[in-house]
């Protein structure tokens, strides 16, 4: 029983899983069929056994398999060429006839010498085509070659073939308008003919640049770059990652005298420092901890491009989270002493002003000026220093709800379920986001646009996409954009909101209170979903609302 099934084993080839009807033999005696071996040798000239990747001077084709020492080689008919070797001459014809084209549609079968003969007889004849990249690529026999009409090769090319599942067409090279075989050439043609920032690729980031005037620019926004003397018009060596390198660059190179040299050393470094009342917190590091820390991190500055945001966190975070432990639990336990420290401040330069939720507008300027990010959900930017102000987070400013990165996960994940994992509906709702956030478009605009291309399943994620916005005034716009369309569909007036009194958490209210779980705050209005609530509050602790040891460590917990 045993032999019986090795025996059927080994009629199958181990490459193409098909009955062997002639064996292909070697010194090491694994056998495969005669197509696979002659696909090997003669089209792709590799001479390795695909077995134990030995090498094969020599290949034998028979009908009966046995071992390879007892065939006298001598005294068979060989191919020189490729050392391939043949039991008898039916064999040879078979193997001959399999590496002829032949045309696949004439019911009288015509042979071809060379394989152009055969496209131009396709083309002329039944007007069909083959893909030049199949061809130059795909090592096969002619008659296993794919023909197309016009339109069949043009989806082909842009699409992929509707019966081929593995295929999605040959990737386009938008810099050139040529497409290549698949990513991986289309990677080696963008790394071998156009550019790309060697900062930016060393963090993870996959962009390229046509040609070196839009990589220059790309060194003069996002990094440093000389362009003294030599180094305007040199390539690469004069973009530096770090303002330390850009000024110990044009202290050794472009310094005239000492006192230039002097100035280029000089380094503005810039720390905050937790107050020493709150040190004894330095104990206690929970997961919050890094997710406040990132929070403090996440405004975009020098040295990284928008598009690299989620690579850089990535790379960056998970390196240095032991380096990070002690800054990033000083930053947080010392928030709620520091809000308390600026509201006793306000409060003695003028006693007799009730105490106001700031404007977003006044907070803003509060903070360093930098560039939003290009796409909504884009949540982790970096910078290159703290700021030097006593305040870590100014009110009105948004403050991260917990889980806040993979919360961004799990919604960019359910909208493209939505959206049937489709890239290019994907690609447009991002595009949405960050015309949104850069202002190009108004919150109705986007709204409206979400509504079209999400359809009811817009509802479903709404909320939040609304509470996790890392803009305190696009969340009300975007909220009193949301009721505005509510109310037009239920040809309502707007709903006003209720008059929000001091220190009252007001949840949103009219038809949008029995749809959206979310709450505005009267602090900073930051809208904010239910589950939320204790851990935002605890970020706006007062002078006359003490912090209780529960609040306390849910804030550093």
């Amino acid at each position: 029983m045993e032999s019986t099934s090795a025996r059927e084993t080994e009629r199958v080839c181990v490459l193409c899983c098909q009955d062997i009807d002639i064996f292909a033999l070697g010194k090491c005696d694994h056998p495969v069929c005669y197509r696979c071996s002659t696909k090997m040798r003669v089209l792709c000239e590799q001479r390795y056994c695909a077995v134990c990747r030995v090498e094969l001077d020599k290949v034998i084709f028979v009908k009966t398999l046995r071992p390879f020492a007892s065939i006298a080689c001598e005294q068979l008919q060989c191919e020189r060429k490729h050392d391939i070797y043949f039991s008898d001459g039916k064999i040879y014809a078979q193997f001959r006839r399999i590496l002829l084209p032949e045309c696949p549609r004439c019911p009288e079968q015509k042979v071809f010498s060379k394989f152009e003969e055969l496209e131009q007889h396709m083309r002329k004849q039944h007007e069909l085509f083959c893909c030049k990249l199949c061809v130059k690529h795909l090592k096969i026999f002619s008659h296993e070659r794919k023909w197309y009409n016009r339109k069949d090769l043009a989806r082909h090319r842009t699409q992929g073939d509707p019966d081929d599942t593995s295929h999605r067409g040959h990737p386009l090279c938008k810099f050139c308008d040529d497409r290549y075989l698949d990513n991986d050439e289309l990677l080696k043609h963008l790394r071998r003919d156009h550019y790309f920032c060697h900062f930016c690729d060393a963090d993870g980031a996959q962009e390229y640049y046509s040609d070196y005037q839009y990589l220059r620019e790309h060194f003069r926004d996002s990094h440093y770059l000389c362009e003294e003397g030599r180094c305007s018009t040199e390539q690469f060596t004069h973009a530096f990652r770090t303002e330390i390198d850009y000024k110990a660059h044009k202290a050794a190179a472009h310094s005239k005298n000492r006192a230039e040299a002097r100035q280029n050393r000089q380094i503005d470094l810039q720390f905050t420092y937790a107050p020493r009342q709150q040190r004894r917190y330095e104990g206690l590091v929970g997961g919050e901890d890094f997710e406040e820390f990132d929070r403090l991190n996440r405004r975009p500055g020098r040295g990284r491009a928008p598009g690299t945001q989620q690579n850089m966190r990535k790379s960056w975070r998970y390196n240095r989270e032991e380096e990070d432990r002690d800054v990033a639990a000083a930053l947080q336990a010392s928030l709620a002493f520091r809000r308390q420290e600026e509201k006793g401040v306000a409060q003695e330069r003028n006693i007799s002003k009730p105490r106001e939720a700031p404007d977003p507008e006044e907070t803003r300027s509060g903070r360093i000026a930098a560039k939003p990010p290009s796409d909504l959900l884009s949540v982790c930017c970096c910078v290159n220093s703290f700021s030097i102000n006593r305040s870590v987070q100014p009110l009105g400013t948004f403050l991260a709800p917990e889980n806040f990165q993979q919360r961004n996960m799990d919604l960019i994940q359910s909208i493209k379920n939505f959206l049937l994992n489709d890239e290019s509906k994907f690609n447009e709702f991002k595009t949405y986001s960050g015309q949104f956030r850069q202002g190009v478009i108004s919150a109705a605009q986007y709204h409206r646009s979400c509504q079209e291309l999400l359809g009811d399943n817009f509802s479903r994620v709404f909320n939040e996409l609304l509470v996790l916005l890392p803009d305190t005034q696009k969340q009300q716009e975007l909220l009193t954009a949301h009721g505005d369309s509510k109310a037009l569909e239920k040809q309502q007036g707007t709903a006003k909101a209720k008059k929000n009194k001091k220190k009252v958490w007001q949840t949103v209210s009219g038809s949008l209170g029995s749809e959206l779980d979310c709450q505005v705050c009267p602090t900073c209005r930051q809208v904010l979903a239910m589950k939320d609530f204790n851990y935002h509050k605890a970020l706006h602790i007062g002078d006359d609302d003490f912090p209780s040891l529960q609040s306390i460590s849910k804030v550093i917990s």
